[in-house]
């Protein structure tokens, strides 16, 4: 994905993530081979750290091996800072997530629907403004004040 999508676009790519313990030598050539790509490696930062890069990203590449789901923090984070979150399609099958976030089945698909986006802003926009909306309306303030205004008029 990164070497078909890097090729054809100017575009800064970053990998943002952490290394599980036991894992470094896996990682390692993972590591080298995005390298060699130009992709920007940034690793252990603090969610504070993640939450402003991701906040700069445009889109969100987050290929979850059993698909997006509402548990997924780092996903609702992507949308609601406005990013267009490009993803791998649940495993149940669901197609709650259609239309607020770009879905595929597999890493091809996942590059023809990221060059896809990236070809045509109105596709951009209106699928990272839905996955923004839906991100914010599931937001720990949004339902404390839900909450409340449900309080206030029982």
């Amino acid at each position: 994905i990164v070497q078909k999508i890097g090729s054809r676009r100017r575009i800064t790519i970053r990998m943002i993530g952490q290394i599980v313990p036991g894992y470094e030598d896996y990682a390692s050539g993972i590591l080298e081979g995005l390298k060699s790509l130009g992709v920007e490696i940034i690793l252990n930062r603090s969610a504070i750290e993640v939450s402003a890069l991701l906040s700069h990203a445009r889109i969100a590449l987050l290929p979850f091996p059993d698909g997006m789901s509402l548990r997924r923090g780092s996903a609702l984070a992507a949308m609601g800072n406005g990013s267009l979150l490009v993803t791998r399609v649940p495993a149940n099958r669901s197609n709650e997530f259609t239309g607020i976030c770009l879905m595929a089945h597999d890493s091809t698909e996942l590059c023809d629907l990221t060059t896809k986006a990236l070809d045509n802003y109105e596709i951009y926009n209106t699928i990272r403004l839905s996955g923004q909306h839906l991100a914010r309306s599931l937001s720990q303030e949004s339902i404390a004040s839900s909450y409340l205004h449900l309080i206030e008029h029982v």
